[in-house]
């Protein structure tokens, strides 16, 4: 809207807003940090680009340079790239916008559907006419009856401000080629809905020839159903990409283990500084080995049967056996659970040497690696250099690497999480700069608070031949032969709730407080983010929701029905 700190401040005061006049100094410390460090978040590049653009002397040479400027994806654009435009192309010079305004889904991030359906009075000719408005009429995507069921889709959309008779045409698209089918079905639990999406894909490929990459699933919530899917698809021999920023870096099933012993080792050190702190001033001893860190023995049982410690339930039994018969022998009458002794021996490794190597051999090393790990933070290493000795002291990177050229659904998981591994990496090595038992436990702690990667460094090409697992929001401009539209229940799909967040941000408009998105409003985006997935596919689409039995169990979505076909209850798995 192109309110800087100070506009901010002043809007604030206006509207009797204390909490907007404290975003307004803090948007001030912030755009000072970014200077001093020489960088531009995406705002504020349109931001300064505007500035610049909209200078007398710019604005003369830029109308010189460009004899015509075409933009896609108009509907999607916000208040500040439509200023950007109008600078670039504005006074009736040579401009086309392309743009569907019944794929405008961008709302939460500032994008604005008015923008596109105001353009023609936003963008007038040189004798200051409205700008025509010409409409495609072929769809080149979807086949025929694929098509005529997105049609039904549209006439849920109202759309005013653009003329009549181009709505009509604009909806009343026509099909390039015959066939296309449309499929709905329900099932009991979550649990049979992904076994039957597996099933899906696996027979599209097998008996239809449909190349994996031409498939996608597609949901509407990433962080909450993307890794569950992943995990069940990959189980069912299905080859499945997911990009490394559409769900958060601690949920990679590889990296959660080497978060949890950095954890302990990190909490270990910390106990022990503030020991030493509230203990009186003395002289100075010398530095030993760190002592034996208390485990609770949840953890420890969690990190001995990860990879890390590769042990499995007939080597704890046997361990624990063993430790409780030891405690026996040491004139314990009743001796401790056998978690609890277990628990202490991760702590002190030095007791497992005496054990068999067989069933100990996993405990003795998990152990000696976190007292390794303890020792590099405790004497001021980094995050980074206590992870590495953790995952490079075990078996569990040869046994992937082996796995990884093997090939196959094994090989595929191998494959996913040495690239899990090796984005922690290098998402740690860009926070070396905090060092010891804090500033890993700083680290941890902006890990756990990622509710979306932030790291979208590591991205990588995608795999050639795997089906594409993503949001809805993301699918936009992709295309597959078959779209499987998952999850798609009532109050995940639409979700009504509101955008805005504790400062509610979205109620500041351009000349004073702006009303909220109503319902009708949030719906109506809902519905576009649905038809937006729904046309993705080519020749097949297939929606999927979980019916429960029970009344207030999990219930499909309105949209469900609204594709003209009866949803099929398919009750076994």
């Amino acid at each position: 809207l192109g309110l800087g700190p100070g506009s901010l401040g002043d809007f604030a005061a206006r509207t009797g807003r204390p909490d907007w006049a404290a975003a307004a100094s803090f948007l001030a410390e912030y755009l000072d940090l970014l200077d001093l460090r020489g960088v531009l978040d995406y705002a504020e590049l349109v931001h300064r680009a505007v500035l610049l653009a909209e200078r007398p002397e710019t604005a003369a040479e830029l109308a010189g340079r460009y004899d015509a400027v075409f933009v896609d994806e108009y509907q999607d654009t916000d208040a500040a790239q439509v200023r950007l435009l109008r600078a670039l192309a504005g006074g009736g010079r040579t401009l086309v916008a392309f743009g569907d305004p019944d794929q405008s889904i961008y709302a939460f991030r500032g994008a604005d559907i008015n923008g596109i359906l105001d353009f023609p009075d936003a963008f007038p000719r040189r004798d200051g006419a409205a700008a025509p408005v010409e409409v495609l009429t072929t769809s080149r995507r979807s086949a025929a009856d694929l098509l005529a069921a997105t049609r039904l889709l549209t006439r849920r959309m109202p759309l005013t401000r653009l003329p009549a008779d181009a709505v009509r045409a604009h909806r009343d698209l026509a099909a390039v080629r015959e066939g296309g089918r449309v499929e709905a079905f329900t099932y009991p639990t979550a649990g049979a809905e992904t076994d039957n999406i597996a099933d899906i894909l696996r027979r599209a490929h097998l008996e239809d020839g449909v190349p994996w990459h031409e498939m996608s699933v597609l949901v509407r919530a990433g962080s909450r159903s993307i890794p569950a899917l992943r995990r069940a698809l990959t189980s069912a021999g299905v080859p499945v990409e997911v990009d490394g920023d559409d769900i958060p870096l601690r949920q990679e099933p590889a990296v959660a283990p080497l978060l949890t012993a950095l954890r302990v080792v990190a909490e270990g050190v910390a106990e022990d500084i503030a020991a030493d702190a509230a203990e009186p001033a003395g002289p100075a001893e010398p530095a030993g080995p760190a002592g034996p860190a208390a485990i609770d023995p949840e953890t420890a049982l969690t990190l001995l049967t990860s990879p890390l410690g590769g042990m499995d339930a007939a080597d704890l039994r046997r361990l624990g056996r063993a430790l409780r018969d030891e405690e026996r022998a040491a004139g314990e009458a009743v001796p401790r659970p056998s978690d609890t002794l277990i628990a202490e021996a991760l702590a002190e490794p030095e007791r497992l040497a005496v054990h068999d190597p067989a069933y100990a051999r996993g405990a003795q090393r998990l152990g000696a690696l976190l007292r390794g790990a303890r020792e590099i933070l405790a004497a001021g290493g980094t995050a980074e250099e206590a992870l590495w000795a953790l995952w490079d002291g075990t078996p569990w990177p040869a046994r992937l690497q082996r796995a990884a050229h093997r090939g196959g659904a094994a090989g595929r998981n191998a494959d996913r999480d040495l690239d899990a591994v090796c984005a922690l990496f290098e998402t740690a090595a860009r926070a070396e700069e905090r060092t010891g038992g804090r500033g890993a436990l700083n680290f941890l702690d902006e890990l756990e608070a990622q509710d979306i990667a932030a790291d979208t460094l590591t991205r990588r090409a995608v795999r050639p031949d795997a089906v594409r697992l993503m949001t809805a929001h993301r699918s936009k401009g992709l295309e597959w032969r078959l779209v499987v539209v998952a999850g798609v229940q009532e109050g995940l799909w639409p979700d009504l709730r509101r955008r805005g967040s504790l400062l509610e941000a979205d109620r500041i408009g351009r000349d004073g407080i702006a009303e909220p998105l109503s319902p009708g409003a949030l719906l109506a985006e809902e519905r576009r983010l649905f038809y937006v997935a729904a046309t993705r596919a080519r020749e097949r689409v297939v929606v999927t929701a979980v019916k429960a039995a029970a009344e207030d169990g999990d219930q499909p979505s309105r949209f469900l029905t609204e594709l003209g076909v009866e949803p099929a209850d398919v009750t076994q798995r």
